[in-house]
């Protein structure tokens, strides 16, 4: 699947994920805010409180708090992703059911990090339009935040950006 020394040399870059903000730091779009626009009573899952801010570390930390719903967390990754609004509104005006189920999966370990993009690629391209709006980009960070801690079997994923 991948070539190794390409693999490698990747590896070799980036031995471990960079510290890109401090826990006090904000970065990324508010989830309270970015999901606002939402009529919850439109959707087939109920939205549990968002967060005013967050970052990285927060959402590695939300990751791991079992309090914290999925699909809160989903929210919470797509807008400091920075998601636009428009796909966000494409995205949410469909069932949740079909990704929520791939990202429990996901943070249940029950997944393996290519068996996670080959899950949310196969929802993508079935024809049922379950994922429109949202794209590799996107699909990748969530991966990369609702995979389990190191310690788990499965390898945190890596995000596909510009």
């Amino acid at each position: 699947m991948f070539i190794s020394e390409h693999l490698s040399k990747f590896k070799s870059c980036f031995p471990a994920p960079p510290t890109l903000a401090l826990p006090e730091e904000n970065e990324g779009r508010s989830p309270e805010r970015w999901f606002k626009d939402i009529d919850p009573r439109q959707l087939t899952m109920r939205v549990g409180p968002l967060r005013p801010t967050t970052n990285r570390p927060e959402l590695l930390a939300m990751a791991t708090d079992r309090s914290v719903g999925t699909l809160e967390l989903c929210i919470s990754v797509l807008a400091w992703g920075g998601m636009h609004g428009k796909n966000r509104d494409l995205l949410f005006e469909r069932p949740l059911e079909p990704w929520i189920s791939i990202a429990n999966r996901i943070r249940d370990d029950e997944l393996s990090r290519s068996e996670s993009y080959d899950a949310f690629a196969a929802l993508r391209s079935s024809g049922n339009s379950a994922i429109v709006g949202m794209g590799p980009a996107y699909f990748t960070k969530l991966i990369y935040f609702l995979a389990p801690a190191a310690s788990s079997r499965v390898a945190k994923g890596y995000i596909m950006d510009q």
